[in-house]
């Protein structure tokens, strides 16, 4: 499929989308907890209300700023919410979809049916976790021009990788996933490749999830007790809210395979193998969706990503056999 027809496609598939959205035929619905904290405020004391969250380490402070915009133009442009909101969801799935085949350098039919899956996958989804797939999207596609382009100075790498997880806070899990990832990235290109380009990355990295540490230690912290206060300390509890509760006994043995899994990846990539970086995503989202299907599926782009290259490879492999 010639790239042409597919952004005709895909720009039909939008306005589509738009139009259902504006018609009430598509919905989604803005995180609960906000609508709870916002619907008793007035017009003119939104900003006063997330300041007031922010200093009083509110759990849910950054979820009301990613919220705010869409009340404020209910408030003075009387921009439906629900409309607002739902387009805006639709518009974060098509840039994730646009970061994927960025990375990927993909076009006709692995493009079609990516693009395909994505936007089927929006009408089986919530608003809430496009923002987390959308954050951790932004990640890969930040790392991928860090240290496979190099066409990216240290300060928007820092500024969107921060922006990258303020998306990812509308799901605790998923925040926790782009910051493992991170990590997990470091690690694999450092042992893939000690090099000038691997050590940079590193550097730049630390220096990012140090500041957002730094600042925000209190507000991880407080993300942990509460899902444990929720769950009543117990991390068995936690698993039953994720993909852990389907493995019972057997999730003991899932963290050594998901261990095997990485390092057999890894064992074949060659030295700065495009590869390595949807595994640190699929292996951060794997072991944290444990906890949470949020997790697992805020990693929705490092999944796509690693089957499309892990393919690409083999192929490769079978036409130069």
């Amino acid at each position: 499929m010639k790239i042409k027809k597919s952004i005709i496609i895909e720009h039909t598939t939008l306005t589509v989308y738009f139009i259902m959205i504006l018609f009430g035929k598509i919905k989604f619905s803005l995180l609960p907890q906000v609508v709870d904290i916002m619907q008793s405020v007035t017009a003119g004391n939104r900003f006063d209300i997330i300041l007031n969250l922010f200093t009083s380490l509110h759990p849910h402070a950054f979820r009301s700023l990613l919220m705010l915009p869409f009340y404020l133009l209910q408030d003075y442009l009387l921009f439906d919410i629900n409309i607002s909101f739902g387009i805006f969801v639709v518009v974060l799935m098509y840039y994730t979809y646009k970061y994927t085949i960025f990375i990927s350098n993909i076009n006709g039919k692995t493009r079609f049916l990516s693009f395909i899956f994505i936007f089927l996958l929006i009408l089986a989804m919530n608003g809430r976790i496009a923002f987390a797939i959308y954050g951790n999207a932004l990640l890969l596609k930040t790392l991928y021009q860090l240290y496979y382009l190099k066409n990216i100075n240290h300060i928007n790498f820092s500024i969107k990788i921060l922006c990258g997880l303020l998306f990812t806070t509308v799901s605790t899990g998923a925040i926790f996933v782009g910051i493992l990832s991170l990590v997990i990235f470091c690690f694999l290109i450092l042992s893939n490749s000690f090099s000038k380009t691997s050590l940079k990355t590193l550097l730049s990295v630390f220096f990012v999830v140090f500041i957002l540490i730094f600042y925000t230690q209190n507000v991880l912290e407080m993300y942990i007790n509460k899902n444990l206060l929720y769950f009543d300390n117990s991390i068995i509890n936690m698993l039953s809210h994720g993909v852990g509760k389907y493995l019972r006994i057997e999730m003991i043995l899932f963290i050594p395979v998901l261990f095997i899994f990485v390092y057999l990846i890894k064992k074949k990539s060659q030295r700065n193998d495009l590869i390595l970086l949807p595994l640190s995503m699929v292996t951060s989202a794997s072991f944290i969706g444990l906890f949470g299907f949020s997790s697992l599926v805020s990693g929705l782009s490092g999944f796509i990503l690693f089957i499309i290259l892990y393919v690409q490879k083999n192929n490769t492999k079978q036409l130069y056999s």
